[in-house]
C-alpha cells in the first residue's frame, strides 16, 4: 500500500512521470543525490507513469562476503523481472505489467551508496522504457555538424574523459555515459545523463575547465550544463557509433555488422521479459546494419580526435 511509504518524490525524464515511494528519507536523499538525469516536465504530453517503492529493511545476518554481480530470472507467472545484487542483500522486482518496481535494501547495503541509483532506478528503469521502444546503450553521444555518433564501452574505458574533452573541442552532448536510442527509421537518440561521474584523474586532466581541486577519493557528481553552457541537447540522429579503446596512438577502423552487432549486444541490457528482449536483439541488429560502426583507439589529444572524428562524422551524414 502507498502509504506504507509516507516519504515520496515525483520525477519528470523524457515525458516520462517517475514517482517514487520510500518508506524512509534516506534511500529518497541517495537516489536523489545520485540522480544523474534531467528532471524537467519536457513534454506536454505525458508518455506514461512508472512507481518505485523503495524499502529498507533489516539486516538478516547473512554473509557479508557480497558479490557486486546482478542475479536475474523471469517470472511468466507474474510477469515480474527479479534482480538480486549482494547475494541478496537488494532485491528489485520489476513489474511490466502495472509499471512499477519494488527494491527492498538492507542496512548493510547502503555502503553501496554510489551504485544503489544504478541497481534500484537505472537498469529497472531501463525496462519499463522497453515497453516504449526506447532502449538503453551503455554509450556516451555527442555531435558536432550534422549527425549524432554514439561512443560505446564498458565502465573505465574513457567515455566521460572523452565526453568532457570533445566538450572542450566544441562539441555539443547529449548524453553521458548511457544513451536511450529510440527504436524507429532514424534512429535518434535521447539524452540520458546529464551529469557525469568524473574521478580525481579526469578532474585534474580538466582543471582548467572543472577549477582546481584537491584531491578526492571516489568520483565527483557535477552537471555538465554548468561548465558548458548551450552545449547540452535534449536528442540527435545518428550518424555512426565508436566503440572506444584506449590506445597510445589515434585510430578509426570500420566494423562490419556483425562485428558492430556483437559488441552492441555488450553494451545493452537484455535480461528482461522475453518478448521484450527479442525486441532489443531486433532492434540492435537493424542499428548494426544501418549505422556506421567504427572501433575508435583513443588516446588524449582531443584536437586530433576532434578532427578524426568530425571528418567521419561529416561522411557517415552526408551518405544518408
Amino acid at each position: 500500500m502507498v502509504t506504507d511509504y509516507p516519504f515520496r518524490n515525483t520525477w519528470h525524464f523524457l515525458g516520462f512521470e517517475l514517482r517514487f515511494f520510500a518508506n524512509q528519507p534516506l534511500p529518497l536523499e541517495i537516489l536523489t543525490e545520485q540522480y544523474l538525469y534531467s528532471n524537467s516536465a519536457d513534454s506536454a504530453i505525458l508518455r506514461d507513469r512508472f512507481d518505485f517503492y523503495v524499502a529498507i529493511v533489516a539486516d538478516d545476518g547473512g554473509d557479508t562476503t557480497w558479490n557486486t554481480s546482478l542475479q536475474h530470472c523471469y517470472d511468466g507467472l507474474t510477469g515480474r523481472l527479479q534482480l538480486s545484487y549482494l547475494n541478496g542483500a537488494i532485491q528489485v522486482s520489476v513489474d511490466y505489467r502495472t509499471k512499477t518496481v519494488r527494491a527492498s535494501i538492507m542496512e548493510r547495503a547502503l555502503l553501496y551508496r554510489t551504485a544503489l541509483s544504478n541497481w534500484v532506478f537505472t537498469i529497472p528503469l531501463s525496462e519499463l522504457l522497453k515497453l516504449h521502444q526506447l532502449y538503453l546503450i551503455h554509450a556516451a553521444c555527442l555531435m558536432k555538424g550534422g549527425g549524432g555518433v554514439l561512443f560505446a564501452g564498458r565502465s573505465g574505458s574513457g567515455k566521460t574523459t572523452l565526453s568532457i574533452g570533445l566538450l572542450t573541442a566544441g562539441w555539443q552532448l547529449i548524453s553521458d555515459d548511457e544513451s536511450f536510442l529510440q527504436d524507429n527509421t532514424e534512429f535518434w537518440a535521447y539524452g540520458g545523463p546529464e551529469k557525469a561521474k568524473v574521478s580525481w584523474t579526469t578532474w585534474r586532466r580538466f582543471g582548467y575547465y572543472l577549477g582546481e581541486r584537491e584531491r578526492f577519493n571516489g568520483k565527483q557528481i557535477i552537471h555538465l550544463g554548468d561548465y558548458f553552457p548551450g552545449q547540452l541537447r535534449p536528442r540527435q540522429r545518428l550518424s555512426a557509433i565508436c566503440f572506444v579503446e584506449q590506445a597510445e596512438r589515434i585510430a578509426l577502423h570500420a566494423m562490419d555488422p556483425i562485428q558492430a552487432y556483437q559488441n552492441l549486444l555488450s553494451v545493452a541490457f537484455l535480461n528482461s521479459e522475453p518478448q521484450l528482449s527479442r525486441r532489443t536483439n531486433d532492434f540492435l541488429y537493424r542499428l548494426s546494419r544501418t549505422i556506421p560502426a567504427y572501433r575508435l583507439h583513443s588516446n588524449l589529444d582531443f584536437r586530433a580526435l576532434d578532427q578524426l572524428l568530425t571528418h567521419a562524422s561529416s561522411n557517415s551524414a552526408n551518405t544518408d
